[in-house]
């Protein structure tokens, strides 16, 4: 072979290496505007899930997500949308999978209500956002929850701070209407304004005390606005969106349905007593005695959810201390059923300390 030959073929060579190494880069960033996984799992029956390309399906398992699909929970179902966060999806509600690539998500909810909890650090560049009809919760903290219809939004805020601001008609985030709304504090979106006040009692209700057990309420700042117009200008063709309302948003005409926050013992759940109501950390049986219990859904001990316990009855409840998680302490036990009714007894129950061996015991046995 001459060396023209030669210098032909190590010419070739660096060519492809060159093109396959374009190939790999190409790929590699492919993978990274695509890192951000997003999964849906139906906690209750009924979930579904509506893709982009129109097909709709019940979930059962897990399920990945992709961008334009669309979750909807009926009146007996929940969800957990999954990703770099935890969003719980209430009955009755629609969330809309906008935009989730390299660490950013966007979701619009519909009609009804989420509960949003963020672990992970962002880093500059990255977001996460709820918009609803009318506003968008931008995270700036880790726990928040957001209620809403097209034209009313409510925002809690348990952990961190969040970034509300308004949208116009036509679905625009009005950026210069941004404030912080910091823990313990909620706001209402209603026309083309918002008011941040304290979150009170009422607010307190079974969704919340679920995603939030033994949450304590941040001693209150007062709240300064800073100096700015909010106006949501009008489009030349009203902006309609058909949303249902959900019960706890009916409009004043109507007379409001407000979901059970606490209730008598009287009527459907109660707690009457723990036995025994103080006992040492460790493998010990605890009995709670009251009514309601065969529909309950969640069992909380301070800020524990329990995933271990056995309803005995419709009238009791048998758990282990050591299998709940439970340390020294004295806990107040909350109870959440399948029709959202909430009941808490306070200082209920009290672990004290294993006592320490006696170290003394095996140098007199010698």
């Amino acid at each position: 072979m001459t060396i023209l030959g030669k210098k032909r073929i190590v010419l070739v060579a660096v060519v492809v290496g060159i093109l396959i190494s374009a190939i790999l880069v190409f790929s590699s960033n492919d993978v990274t505007t695509s890192d951000m996984k997003v999964s849906v799992d139906a906690l209750t029956s009924k979930v579904t899930l509506t893709h982009a390309n129109q097909k709709i399906s019940t979930i059962k398992d897990l399920e990945n997500v992709t961008e334009g699909d669309i979750v909807t929970t009926d009146s007996n179902g929940t969800a957990l949308v999954e990703g770099e966060h935890k969003t719980y999806l209430d009955r009755d509600s629609t969330l809309t999978i906008k935009h989730m690539a390299n660490g950013q998500g966007s979701f619009l909810l519909g009609v009804g209500r989420v509960w949003s909890r963020v672990e992970k650090l962002l880093e500059q560049g990255e977001y996460f956002e709820i918009e609803t009809g009318n506003a968008r919760a931008a995270v700036r903290g880790t726990s928040f929850g957001v209620s809403g219809t097209a034209t009313t939004t409510k925002l809690l805020v348990a952990e961190g701070e969040v970034a509300l601001a308004l949208k116009s008609a036509s679905g625009a985030v009005l950026s210069y209407t941004e404030e912080i709304v910091p823990a313990g504090k909620k706001a209402i979106v209603t026309g083309g304004d918002f008011e941040i006040t304290d979150i009170t009692k009422e607010d307190m209700d079974a969704w919340f005390m679920e995603n939030n057990p033994g949450w304590v309420k941040p001693a209150s700042t007062p709240h300064v606005k800073s100096e700015a117009s909010f106006e949501v200008k009008a489009e030349t063709k009203p902006h309609v969106q058909n949303f249902a309302i959900p019960r706890e948003q009916k409009p004043e005409s109507i007379p409001q349905t407000v979901e059970v926050k606490s209730v008598p013992s009287s009527i459907l759940l109660a707690i009457d007593r723990v036995t025994p109501s103080e006992v040492t950390q460790g493998s010990v049986i605890v009995t709670i005695s009251g009514k309601g219990f065969t529909k309950i859904r969640s069992l909380i001990f301070g800020k524990i959810t329990a995933s271990d316990y056995r309803i005995v009855s419709d009238s009791k409840i048998e758990f282990n201390v050591e299998k709940v998680g439970l340390t020294p302490g004295t806990y107040d036990i909350a109870m959440i059923d399948l029709s959202n009714a909430y009941v808490l007894k306070e200082q209920a129950f009290k672990v004290l300390p294993a006592p320490e061996p006696d170290s003394t015991q095996g140098r007199f046995n010698q």
